[in-house]
């Protein structure tokens, strides 16, 4: 049955821990999916800022919205064939006009041609009037050459390389041309969608694709890609743009810590709550249990000293019954044992009765001014019989008894019964009790002592526990029901004092009652 409630209790106790164990491991696992959630979100909202922010940047230019000197190379799609700019600009009228201009040495024709903008080119990108600069004269050719460079770095995407090199036009407007030539040589399988940007060459540059006034055409233009971006490290930027990756800040990182400690000290305190009711739980059980023990055992031990008392009362009443003629000596003996035997019986149904009353809280003190002398003088006259039957010795001190003290009479009297009592069950061998009566500052102390068994100084405190007796082969014989010294020390607090014990094993105790003056 024990076990069994054990177990009961164990199962009560370990539930809540197994419980709070795996709602916090899932907690945890929650935590770990939201961190690792809020990493991708983050990753994402970089990547869509840096996205918009390029786009920002760069997509006027694939609109031709901006100046020329920002774009690296142009040109069209037409029927899957990249045509460069230079390419739709060839002049065969100025051509002609040039090649006139040689044969008649025409100087007006060649200033003429020597004027023309850069965009009429011939059919390899190189304009008619560098042709034509070499026939004037030395000033008015270099400030040709200078007006030609001039639009080259303005508006560099209508001449090719060998153009650019002819008219000394800055290196990296001659190396875009050159990756815009690079550029014409690829093969398409599948032509780019409007709204587009390719990344392509090195340095890496950024292709728009955007619709053209001509049917059937494409106008790609390229701008020189910012830095940070790569065609092999970093992240994909995604749509629209084509195998652009992004090599990104990495995100400053989360203070995940904070929250899994948070969660660990509440399931640290959580566990440690549960932990400490189910061991309150269980001492309190563990306590039910003994308690349970410990009336089971009052019960076998009153009914055990009501069987007593009411045996010898019967045997007596018996033997005088079947015996009528009795010798007066005889009768005398059985009269004085029955009357011990009602007296000890009294004794125990009083403690019954005072315990009950306790345990139901209705016991009450009715304090008023008695002489302590006087008290204690009546219960000597009173218990004296007991003793001296038993062959004790009682010696009382009352010299220095208070007059008055405030007590309820009958309490006083029974409590200090339950010591004599007492003193006489655990005398062992020895027959001798003291009382003595003092005044102690505010209080009046009497002391019953005796000199027998002794109680053991751990046991101490809980002599005064309802129904414990202590565990011991010398207590075992001796009869009780464990409610004296517990009635003892309930009077002394509804009188506003106290009981203490002195004791040694062997040497005897010294109950010492605290009564208020």
């Amino acid at each position: 049955m024990r076990s069994r409630q054990f177990l009961w209790l164990s199962a009560a106790v370990l539930a809540p821990c197994i419980v709070l164990t795996v709602l916090f491991l899932r907690l945890l696992d929650q935590e770990r999916q939201l961190e690792s959630r809020r990493a991708t979100e983050a990753a994402q909202q970089r990547l869509t800022s840096a996205r918009q922010n390029l786009l920002a940047q760069i997509e006027p230019h694939r609109l031709g919205q901006t100046a020329g000197s920002q774009i690296s190379f142009r040109g069209v799609i037409e029927n899957g064939r990249i045509r460069m700019a230079w390419e739709l600009h060839h002049s065969t009228e100025d051509m002609k006009a040039l090649e006139s201009a040689v044969r008649s040495n025409d100087a007006a024709l060649f200033r003429r041609l020597a004027g023309l903008p850069q965009s009429a080119t011939d059919e390899h990108g190189v304009p008619v009037a560098v042709y034509a600069i070499p026939h004037l004269a030395s000033d008015e050719q270099q400030r040709q050459q200078v007006r030609l460079r001039a639009e080259a770095a303005a508006n560099p995407h209508p001449l090719s390389a060998m153009g650019l090199r002819l008219i000394h036009a800055p290196a990296a407007l001659i190396e875009a041309a050159q990756q815009g030539e690079s550029f014409r040589q690829q093969t398409w399988k599948t032509l780019p969608s409007e709204g587009q940007w390719l990344a392509w060459g090195q340095p890496l540059q950024l292709i728009g694709f955007a619709p053209s006034t001509q049917p059937g055409q494409l106008v790609f233009r390229a701008v020189t890609a910012p830095s940070g971006l790569a065609l092999d490290k970093g992240e994909l930027l995604g749509p629209p743009f084509v195998n652009v990756r992004a090599q990104l800040p990495a995100p400053a990182p989360e203070d995940g810590s904070r929250n899994r400690t948070l969660l660990v000290t509440m399931f640290a305190f959580t566990l440690l709550g549960a932990l400490f009711a189910g061991v309150l739980l269980l001492r309190d059980a563990r306590r039910e249990q003994a308690l349970a023990g410990l009336r089971t055992q009052f019960i076998a031990g009153v009914s055990h000293e009501l069987r007593t008392p009411l045996t010898a009362l019967r045997i007596f009443i018996e033997s005088m019954k079947m015996t009528p003629d009795l010798d007066p000596a005889t009768r005398a003996e059985y009269l004085d044992t029955m009357l011990h035997e009602t007296e000890r019986l009294s004794r125990l149904v009083n403690n019954v009765l005072e315990f009950s009353r306790i345990e139901r809280q209705t016991k009450t003190y009715t304090l008023a001014p008695i002489a302590l002398r006087a008290v204690i003088e009546s219960l000597l006259a009173t218990a004296g019989p007991m003793l001296e039957r038993a062959g004790f010795t009682l010696k009382a001190d009352l010299q220095d008894s208070p007059p008055l003290i405030h007590a309820d009479r009958d309490a006083l009297e029974q409590a200090l019964l339950n010591l004599i009592t007492n003193a006489m069950k655990y005398s062992g061998r020895s027959r001798e009790i003291h009382i003595k009566v003092a005044a102690d500052g505010p209080h009046a102390a009497i002391v019953v002592r005796d000199f027998g068994i002794g109680i053991p100084r751990n046991q101490q405190d809980r002599i005064f526990e309802s129904f414990y007796r202590i565990p011991s082969t010398e207590n075992k014989n001796i009869q009780g029901a464990g409610l004296g010294l517990t009635l003892v020390k309930h009077v002394m607090e509804g009188h506003g004092g106290a009981v203490t014990v002195e004791s040694e094993p062997g040497r005897g105790s010294a109950f010492r009652l605290l009564i208020p003056l």
